[in-house]
Formats: structure tokens, C-alpha cells, sequence
């Protein structure tokens, strides 16, 4: 029966990666979490069964049902990328160690601190994720999603220590680790004029170094 566990966190990463593809491909766009789901081809409403996540695609072949268009790979991947990051999110923390005061163990399952752990990581993976495929998508990354992500990291150095749920306030090296990491590439923005990379990817790092430090 323990298969069950990590098996639902799976599939709750497969949900979310469905609600994923909505927001990349909305984007800045006048409705962003509007209306239900169409082929962008012929308008056709999509039904529950064919917002199934990866089985729906699956028994599709890639096709729209109602006008035989192509559907975009990347709905597949995203839904299976994002379900072994949740997979694998759970299985690292859920196997992590370390006590709670008092002796329990830290991650046990009806702890408060592995449940809001967890949701803070698969949040900012979920961010990623977005900036990801809608940079490869439209060759930018959004100032609204790098800001989000540097907010939620930043927020994470008061709360999070080595991966640990521990509130304290943190060292000067680590408020300056976002900022480090990305001069290097505010650097080659700034010389080369943005001839060889954007400025969103240095706000990209910013976030990003404070994450993971």
C-alpha cells in the first residue's frame, strides 16, 4: 500500500502540470485563467475526457478530436515532467530525516512542516517550470514570473534552512547569494548590449540563487 503514496503525488503533479499548460500558453494574453479549454486550431471545447492528463493525449494520438490538428508535445511534457518533480520532491523529503523538537520524527506524515516544505518547493518548481517552456516558447522571460519566483525565494530565506523548516533570520552571505550569482550575467547584458543574453536572465538567477543558495 505504500505505493500509494508517492503514486498520488504523481498524479497531483500531472494535475497541476495540466493547470500549468493553461498558464503558459496564456500568458499575456487577455484571458489568462478565462474561459474553458479549446483547440487553438478550430475553437473545438474540449470535454473532461479530453483534458485527461497524458492519457487524454495519448488516446488522441496527438490529434484535436474534432479537426484532426496536431496538439503541441509540449501539453504531454509538462504534465510528465511535472509529475516527477512532484514524485521526486516527495521522495526527497519524505525520506530526509531529521527530528522535530520533542523527538518526532521531522517528516512524519501528518506533520505541519513536511506539508509546508513541500508546498514551497512544488510551488517554485511550478514557477520554473512556466518560465521554462514559455521562454522557449517565445524566446523571453517574463518580468511578472522571475519577480514571483525572487519573492518566493527571498521569503524562503527566513523560513527555510538546508532544506530544513527553521525561522530565523539569514546571514549577509546569504541575502547577497541572489545578487552574486547574477552579476555575471548582468555583466554580459551590459557589454554586449543584450546581443548575447537578456537582462531576465540575470533577474532569472537572482531568484534562483536565493533558492538553492
Amino acid at each position: 500500500m505504500t505505493f500509494l503514496i508517492p503514486f498520488f503525488f504523481f498524479i497531483l503533479g500531472l494535475v497541476v502540470g495540466s493547470f500549468l499548460n493553461v498558464v503558459i500558453f496564456r500568458f499575456n494574453t487577455s484571458k489568462v485563467l478565462k474561459g474553458r479549454s479549446i483547440c487553438v486550431s478550430c475553437h473545438h471545447k474540449l470535454c473532461w475526457y479530453e483534458l485527461i492528463p497524458l492519457i487524454s493525449f495519448c488516446a488522441l494520438k496527438g490529434r484535436c478530436r474534432n479537426c484532426q490538428t496536431k496538439i503541441s508535445r509540449t501539453y504531454f511534457l509538462v504534465e510528465l515532467i511535472t509529475g516527477f518533480i512532484f514524485l521526486g520532491l516527495f521522495l526527497k523529503f519524505s525520506a530526509q530525516g531529521g527530528s522535530a523538537p520533542g523527538g518526532q520524527d521531522f517528516y512524519f506524515w501528518f506533520n505541519p512542516a513536511f506539508f509546508i516544505i513541500y508546498a514551497y518547493y512544488a510551488l517554485a518548481f511550478s514557477i520554473l517550470m512556466v518560465i521554462a517552456f514559455y521562454d522557449l516558447k517565445h524566446k523571453i522571460i517574463p518580468d511578472k514570473l522571475s519577480f514571483s519566483l525572487g519573492l518566493l525565494s527571498f521569503v524562503g530565506l527566513f523560513i527555510f534552512s538546508e532544506y530544513n523548516f527553521y525561522l530565523h533570520f539569514p546571514t549577509l552571505g546569504q541575502f547577497l547569494t541572489g545578487p552574486l550569482l547574477a552579476l555575471p550575467f548582468a555583466f554580459l547584458w551590459f557589454i554586449s548590449k543584450g546581443s548575447w543574453m537578456g537582462l531576465g536572465d540575470a533577474k532569472l538567477i537572482i531568484g534562483l540563487g536565493w533558492l538553492v543558495g
